[in-house]
C-alpha cells in the first residue's frame, strides 16, 4: 500500500453487485457508466493532461473504448491518450485491480471495513458503492 500511496494522487472506482445469472449486458452498461464517472472525476482532480489505461475485457471491444474516448476528447481538452492492455503488462492495472477487489469486498460486507480498504480511504478518493 505504501508504494501506491507514493505514486497515486487519488483513488477512483465504483462497485455494485450484479444480478445472478448471465449479467454481461448489465456489466457492459455498468462498466460504461463507471468508466465515464471515473474519467470525469480524474479530470476534476487533476490540473494536467490525463492519459488513461484500461484493462482488456472480453465483454467490451477495444473499438468501443476508442470511439468513446474520441467523443470525450471533443469535450475535455486535457484528455490525452487511451491504452487497452492487461494487468500482466501494466502496473497501473495491477493497482486498479487491488482497488477494485477492495471495493468489491466492501460492497459485499458494508459493515466490515477491511484494513486495505481503510488504507485507501486515508487518501483522496472518489468511490461509488451501491
Amino acid at each position: 500500500m505504501a508504494i501506491m500511496d507514493t505514486h497515486i494522487a487519488v483513488y477512483l472506482g465504483g462497485a455494485k453487485p450484479l444480478p445472478a445469472g448471465d449479467a454481461r449486458d448489465t456489466l457492459r452498461e455498468l462498466y460504461y457508466h463507471e468508466r465515464r464517472a471515473c474519467i470525469h472525476a480524474v479530470l476534476r482532480e487533476c490540473d494536467e493532461d490525463v492519459n488513461l489505461v484500461f484493462a482488456k475485457h472480453e465483454e467490451i471491444s477495444q473499438s468501443s473504448y476508442e470511439e468513446d474516448h474520441k467523443e470525450l476528447q471533443k469535450v475535455f481538452s486535457r484528455l490525452g491518450s487511451v491504452e487497452i492492455d492487461s494487468p500482466q503488462n501494466r502496473v497501473q492495472l495491477q493497482a486498479a485491480d487491488l482497488v477494485a477487489y477492495e471495493l468489491f469486498k466492501q460492497v459485499g460486507s458494508p459493515s466490515r471495513k477491511r484494513w486495505p480498504f481503510v488504507q485507501l480511504l486515508r487518501k483522496r478518493n472518489h468511490f461509488i458503492l451501491s
